[in-house]
């Protein structure tokens, strides 16, 4: 039996742990100031387009190093050499052809030269002339290859390329392996392991040419034969190689993979293999973007019942916002929330205040971000839907500036314009889009507003896709993972699985792919903005003397950070900044005063993972 005196105890300690809970979720809700956006700034005084380093006019400079691109100014490949060149700050140049080419009188100080296949005849005459460009020190890039009878039918192109012979013109392959020491993450292998990965993953090129490549070549990408036990690995067909021909390399990419944003963390890959070290900036930025979500109103009932058994908002906030969030927990990511007060512009269904305050008040304990989706699935146009909005948001949070937005459909430049005019975008700093081959990866939608593009698609990954974040790791340190709730809370055919069903893979893909890059920091697209505007003001140039490599940055505020990687060296100590290892040979170097000076020494072997 309890005496009074231990039933008073466990009373009164029953109510100070009831107190202290109690205390701790008003005090929490207290110092939620989720009703402002730490995000938001103006825009107008932050680095603008004018301000960004200009390739083209780089070009002009005497001692400047300089990209240039055989091909013209209309293809995939021209984009990806000029954005590379402007992001690594070299200047560029580019020619529609051969003989346009040796006439210009910039040709003589050629870092690297890119080539289109469409460029060119493939003949005996162009060869000679691209092996003389070699031999006096230009890196020459072969962004694709012609039919493999062209190779053959001349010698002279069979040594340049460095092909011993040609097995096959149209082999199917099993898988694809990016060897280690070219990009970052180490090697790589994209073969499906069984029938439903070869379905849902394996979207890269497995049926190409068989070159077996001869003496002075290195291969950093091969395809798996399908007989691959019967055949030796030096022997497997080559897909990315290099040359040696004189005083420079000679590159050769065997499919489309430069015609991708791939390309640029090829070239970065490439570039790096030329030097004995390579020091190039980077944005160090990795984000997940939520698009379409949360939906604020109850709608698609008959389709979520037939579904679900569920509305729209039980489904949002009892079985997608646990997962998301665990996701966000598991891997250093940046979060930004991409929100859709409605999806449907036309029922009667209007978004309900309490569920923005209560998503407002996750997100900010969770120092993510909230945006806002340009788009909607009743085709209402962008004023008809922003002025709804700017009345639900202005009636309930009418001091919050959004400072980011979704665009799914492709009008950056449209939405950039109407940030100028419609009030509720008055914040809008930078604009997310969807990955499309060709597009800027990262710039500028306007004169104070800049551009972001997803990667990877989290729901549907792919080996393409995973390949993509590599290349994009290794030449910007840059991710973007997209999570588009639209086809989930609208699904139109049956591509469009239901959240159950896509979950799952989602968080096992985003830990798998993603986590081997967690020494880089996790930002939203705000914060992406605001290193991205640093990224692209900046200017540097750099020197080494003995042990000691001087960097001097200008244009721009700090920190910013590049990536330095070696050739069996360390870092010891870095000046006027930090570093942090990353893998062998590779360190990511922060800056933080005009002038950094990094001392190196012969590799130890042994590394600390130093952080900033």
């Amino acid at each position: 039996m309890i005496s009074k005196r231990n039933y008073f105890s466990i009373t009164m300690l029953m109510l100070v742990v009831l107190f202290l809970f109690q205390f701790t979720n008003v005090a929490r809700d207290m110092w939620n100031d989720y009703d402002t956006n730490r995000f938001a700034t103006d825009r107008n005084s932050l680095a603008s387009r004018s301000e960004a380093f200009d390739s083209a006019h780089a070009a002009e400079i005497p001692g400047r190093d300089l990209v240039a691109c055989l091909g013209g100014r209309s293809g995939l490949v021209e984009r990806v050499a000029r954005a590379w060149a402007g992001y690594s700050k070299r200047g560029y140049a580019a020619y529609n052809s051969l003989q346009s080419f040796e006439k210009d009188s910039r040709a003589g100080g050629l870092y690297m030269l890119v080539i289109d296949p469409a460029a060119l005849e493939w003949t005996g005459e162009e060869a000679d002339a691209f092996s003389s460009l070699a031999e006096s020190g230009v890196h020459l890039v072969f962004a694709g290859l012609p039919e493999p009878a062209a190779i053959e039918r001349e010698q002279a192109w069979m040594e340049l390329l460095g092909v011993h012979r040609v097995v096959d013109h149209g082999a199917e392959m099993q898988g694809l392996q990016v060897n280690s020491g070219f990009l970052l993450g180490g090697e790589a292998v994209y073969m499906a392991e069984n029938q439903e990965e070869a379905w849902n993953k394996q979207d890269m090129e497995l049926t190409m040419p068989w070159y077996v490549l001869g003496s002075g070549t290195t291969a950093y990408m091969q395809a798996i034969p399908q007989d691959q036990d019967n055949v030796e690995a030096e022997n497997y067909p080559a897909v990315i190689w290099r040359k040696s021909s004189g005083a420079g390399y000679v590159y050769a990419v065997n499919g489309g993979y430069m015609e991708d944003t791939a390309g640029l963390g090829l070239l970065s890959a490439m570039s790096a293999m030329n030097n004995f070290y390579e020091l190039y900036p980077v944005v160090n930025a990795q984000s997940m973007v939520a698009a379409n979500f949360p939906g604020l109103a109850d709608e698609n009932q008959e389709r979520m019942d037939e579904i679900y058994s569920q509305n729209m908002r039980g489904i949002l906030r009892d079985l997608v916002w646990p997962d998301l969030a665990a996701v966000v927990r598991q891997n250093k990511l940046g979060i930004s929330y991409m929100m859709a007060p409605q999806y449907d512009y036309s029922d009667e269904n209007e978004p309900d205040s309490q569920l923005l305050a209560y998503y407002m008040r996750l997100i900010n304990e969770q120092r993510g971000e909230a945006g806002l989706t340009a788009e909607n699935f009743s085709g209402a146009a962008f004023t008809e839907k922003f002025e709804a909005d700017q009345e639900f948001m202005s009636m309930n949070l009418p001091d919050f500036q959004f400072a980011s937005l979704y665009d799914g459909a492709g009008d950056q430049k449209a939405l950039a314009e109407m940030a100028e005019e419609e009030y509720l975008l008055r914040g809008v700093r930078t604009i997310v889009s969807p990955y499309e081959p060709g597009a800027e990866v990262l710039g500028y939608a306007g004169e104070h507003i800049t551009c972001q593009r997803t990667l990877a698609d989290g729901l549907h990954y792919t080996y393409m896709q995973d390949f993509r974040v590599r290349c994009l790791e290794t030449a910007l340190a840059y991710t973007s993972v997209l999570v588009d709730m639209g086809p989930v809370a609208y699904p139109e055919s049956q591509e469009d699985l239901p959240w159950l069903e896509l979950s799952g893979n989602f968080a096992k893909d985003i830990k798998e792919h993603c986590s081997g890059f967690s020494f880089f920091d996790g930002t939203t697209v705000s914060e992406t903005d605001s290193r991205l505007r640093g990224f692209l003001a900046m200017d540097y140039t750099q020197s080494r003397q003995d042990d000691v490599i001087t960097l001097e940055v200008t244009g721009t505020d700090y920190p910013v950070w590049f990536i330095l990687r070696t050739n069996g060296e360390d870092v010891s100590q870095v000046e006027g900044g930090g570093y942090q290892y990353l893998e062998d040979g590779v360190f990511l170097i922060l800056v933080e005063s005009g002038r950094v000076q990094i001392h190196v020494k012969p590799a130890s072997g042994y590394h600390f993972q130093f952080a900033f």
